[in-house]
């Protein structure tokens, strides 16, 4: 079964050397585990340096929602790598929108194992699936059908919470970092995941970041595991502390680390959180209230794709019966669109006059910004606007351009007659 369209963006760095000619690969992986390497024509003038390419490509198979991607780039010049910022992929049925940073080199290799692996971002969160607004066919029924069985398997909505997250960076000799990191949140509802922003003023020696997080709520958090990429020189990172804070109810969880952390996932290190400021009851509260607010949401978003496809079986009813009955029968439809302001014309009020007419300005050659007569138009205004200001002071621009060849000539042979004086 073949899968829906999708966009695919590449956003490459402002870096020197950025810009690459080698072949580029891209692997997108589902929650399901299930991979798709999109197929797309390249040539040399792309994937250069602060420039995006975008492309439009459909998926062998139906894919769910994308939890990963892997990039890479194969036979590479001499000298020949690509600084890649982010990718950019939209679901366009749905238009749901993931994005991928790296803010990194993009590795070397002859396949996705090679590749250096992205993390999904959620940057457009609507429903993967859905019928297309306003859709009139034979498959309405079909698609109501079908929305109705993906609604009925899929799992209730996880409440979503805005945290406020401070991490403490240690006062240790190269105790910050400019790795991509990474953040899990353990709570007794349920796991949550950050990764933030790369930037040279984060996570520095002694520093204090603090960031606004929507994550799914997690309840009383039990402990926070930390980790990083490794990108960089000197990428070791030595936080103190993390704080989370749960602002609606009330809560804060703290966790002490006062320990180095190395490059990669598996060394990442995870500690117990102490809750600082409110009750465990507290943030049980706020999850059960958080929990109905995503399924009235949910249950919103329903009600109007079950709406979208009642309209749609009925405009489609209306027009087989007026295929039916030729179209006698029907009654014509109200006009509810408020009127039309009228076309203001070249001297009404707020509109200059118009100094020539119709037919004659059809006549005047189209010009573009770039033609040579437009370049040699302007050339000619701007030495026309010069002679215009030169005349008040009572020369020309010639006559100007005459006096400075002759001062240059005079102070040229002035130090011409200075040299020959030093030398005798």
């Amino acid at each position: 079964m073949a899968g829906d369209r999708y966009r695919i963006v590449t956003a490459t760095s402002d870096t020197f050397g950025a810009g690459t000619d080698a072949k580029v690969g891209l692997q997108f992986t589902d929650a399901s585990g299930a991979t798709w390497t999109p197929t797309f024509s390249q040539t040399k003038a792309m994937f250069e340096r602060n420039k995006q390419d975008e492309f439009f490509v459909a998926a062998t198979a139906k894919l769910g929602e994308i939890a990963s991607c892997r990039v890479w780039i194969e036979n590479p010049g001499m000298g020949d790598n690509w600084h890649l910022d982010h990718v950019l992929l939209t679901h366009l049925p749905s238009q749901r929108q993931w994005r991928f940073n790296c803010r990194d080199w993009v590795p070397k290799g002859a396949g996705p194992m090679q590749g250096k692996q992205l993390p999904a971002v959620v940057v457009k969160d609507v429903p993967l699936e859905g019928p297309p607004p306003g859709a009139v066919g034979a498959g309405a029924d079909a698609d109501t059908a079908r929305l109705a069985d993906q609604d009925a398997a899929r799992p209730p909505p996880k409440p979503l919470t805005v945290y406020t997250a401070t991490v403490v960076t240690g006062d240790k000799f190269g105790a910050g970092t400019d790795a991509l990191i990474s953040m899990e949140v353990t709570g007794s509802r349920d796991v949550a995941s950050h990764t933030f922003e790369t930037s040279k003023a984060l996570f520095e020696k002694g520093s204090r970041d603090v960031f606004r997080l929507t994550l799914p709520d997690v309840g009383n958090v039990t402990s926070i595991r930390l980790w990083h990429d490794g990108s960089g020189f000197g990428s070791d990172w030595f936080p103190a502390s993390v704080s989370v804070e749960h602002p609606t109810a009330g809560c804060k969880w703290e966790a002490v680390f006062n320990e180095w952390i190395k490059g990669g996932e598996p060394n990442g290190r995870s500690k117990p959180a102490r809750m600082v400021a409110g009750t465990p009851e507290d943030a049980e509260r706020a999850h059960e209230v958080a929990k109905a607010a995503a399924g009235a949401k949910d249950a919103e978003r329903r009600r109007v794709a079950e709406e979208q496809a009642a309209a749609a079986r009925a405009a489609q009813q209306q027009q087989a019966g007026a295929a039916a009955g030729g179209g006698s029968d029907t009654a014509p439809v109200a006009d509810n669109r408020p009127p039309r302001a009228p076309v203001k014309k070249p001297g009404d009020e707020g509109i200059a006059r118009q100094v020539l007419k119709p037919d004659e300005f059809a006549r005047l050659p189209q010009m573009q910004p770039g033609d040579a007569r437009y370049r040699f138009s302007n050339e000619v205004r701007g030495w026309e606007g010069a002679g215009r200001g030169r005349a008040r002071l009572g020369r020309t621009p010639r006559v100007a351009v005459a006096k400075e060849r002759r001062r240059l000539s005079q102070w040229v042979s002035g130090l011409g007659l200075a040299y020959l004086m030093g030398i005798t």
